[in-house]
């Protein structure tokens, strides 16, 4: 057609309604996590940018920003159409290196005319601590006036050492309540799972814009209802279903398809057949000077509670290189990562046993979330080869008094008693020395200590008293 052969005088008032167009709600970048043949190309003709694995996902990108001056290295994605107005959601993981120096890593939009002249940018900015853990960084953005196309970029800006990280960069266009006619989008217009938390903004969902009975556990995803989220009063007991499991792990034996679709193409992961005592278990492939890992759903969590982590594992027989890990995670609200904690089992088991590994660890302050992490890190380890496989994982609250006196503590290991000052006076456990104390009024009156040493104030002997073996 040609330019403005189409105009409003041309259409009958109606005849375009919400069923004659298609809203677009998904991810407008091209290959978010950086692993397809798109971004090979893209930085096929440039020496700063390449592949490296990273946050969740195979591979990521990386980028060298070592300068004897500041320089903003920055990597052209790909050309967006779009309107004077239209608002976008911007945001990406990121992460940099202990040494590295600069100012910030960015992912914006170059706002340009019809003959390609910059209006401005629209821009998420991260100022990253060197040598932390990944984190993730959102803004919303508008188009100015005048606006007929948006270049996408990401960028390490004004950097001078070392190299800054990019993964599961995102672009999803915002559509304001004004731009909708009332009552024109129902549950016929909509794919399934098109409308998620991200895609609604805080508060505009009340109980007025919900039909009764129209939210089951069906469509509520796991851990998006915390406490605060909820009236006082407005749960009764008809609305709730108690689960007795007590193993925050959803799917601890990979037996649901549920982590299998997730890493499904993912060469490195798979879900196999063989488990410890289950059908399935989780295959991660070493690889060298790579820390590879699988992350589970988030759990709410509450600082200072103490929980027992857990997993089973074993190796292939030519395993070499690299360690086990079992961490929980732990976040706050923002989703922050605060810290973890679990095992690392530098020297594991190569002869292709099941091995079982457990830990207790402290919610920190300031943490709400926390999730497990199993995976195998062969950082800084070139002669690296082998699988290790994991299965049966567990987090599981422990029963115990708050505080840090007196108290009974009891978890999946067993039962362990702590006396005034905090001392474990007794321990039966599994997987540990067992031993036990009793006290009057804070004073040891008897002991038997893990190899069976017996000590008592007073004894007495009603049948027969034998030493060594011999009767006396």
């Amino acid at each position: 057609m040609a330019e403005g052969a189409v105009s409003r005088a041309k259409l009958q008032i109606g005849a375009v309604g919400h069923n004659q167009l298609a809203i677009g709600t998904g991810n407008l970048m091209p290959d978010p996590s950086f692993e397809g043949t798109f971004t090979e190309q893209l930085i096929a003709a440039t020496s700063l940018w390449r592949l490296t694995e990273v946050n969740g996902s195979l591979r990521g990108l990386r980028v060298d920003g070592t300068s004897s001056e500041p320089a903003s290295p920055s990597l052209r994605v790909t050309e967006l159409a779009v309107s004077p107005g239209d608002r976008f959601y911007l945001a990406f993981d990121y992460r940099v290196s202990a040494d590295w120096a600069g100012n910030s890593v960015r992912f914006y939009l170059r706002w340009q005319d019809a003959p390609g002249t910059v209006l401005g940018y629209g821009t998420a900015i991260a100022t990253p601590t060197p040598g932390a853990d990944w984190a993730r960084t959102s803004q919303q953005v508008q188009a100015p006036a005048g606006t007929v196309t948006a270049t996408v970029w990401v960028q390490n800006f004004k950097a001078t050492a070392s190299t800054a990280d990019f993964d599961n960069a995102e672009i999803r266009t915002v559509i304001g309540a004004g731009m909708v006619l009332a009552e024109s989008i129902g549950t016929l217009e909509l794919a399934p799972e098109s409308v998620t938390g991200e895609k609604v903004v805080g508060k505009t969902l009340t109980a007025r814009e919900i039909k009764a009975l129209s939210l089951t556990g069906d469509e509520i995803a796991t851990n998006t209802l915390t406490a605060r989220h909820v009236a006082a009063g407005s749960l009764s007991a008809s609305r709730l279903a108690i689960g007795t499991t007590g193993n925050l792990v959803g799917e601890p034996s990979y037996e649901n398809g549920v982590i299998a679709t997730y890493i499904a193409g993912k060469d490195d992961y798979d879900v196999e057949d063989g488990g410890n005592n289950s059908a399935k278990c989780l295959r991660i492939t070493a690889g060298a000077d790579t820390y590879r890992w699988l992350q589970h759903a988030s759990s709410p969590v509450l600082p200072g509670d103490r929980y027992w982590i857990a997993t089973d594992y074993r190796t292939s027989t030519d395993f070499t290189g690299g360690k086990v890990m079992l961490y929980l995670g732990f976040y706050d609200e923002a989703g922050t990562r605060l810290g973890s904690d679990g095992v690392t089992v530098a020297a594991p088991v190569t002869d292709g046993t099941w091995q079982r590994i457990s830990k207790i660890v402290t919610i920190p302050a300031g943490a709400s979330l926390g999730n497990m992490r199993v995976g195998v890190d062969a950082t800084g380890s070139t002669t690296v080869t082998g699988r290790v496989y994991f299965d049966n994982l567990e987090c599981r609250s422990l029963l115990t008094t708050p505080g840090t006196g007196g108290r009974a503590e009891l978890s999946p290991q067993g039962l362990r008693l702590y006396d005034e000052s905090g001392d474990e006076a007794v321990s039966l456990t599994t997987g540990s020395p067992n031993y036990l104390t009793l006290t009057n009024d804070g004073t040891a009156v008897a002991t038997i200590d893990q190899d069976g040493n017996t000590g008592v104030a007073d004894l007495s002997v009603a049948g027969r008293l034998t030493i060594a073996g011999d009767p006396i």
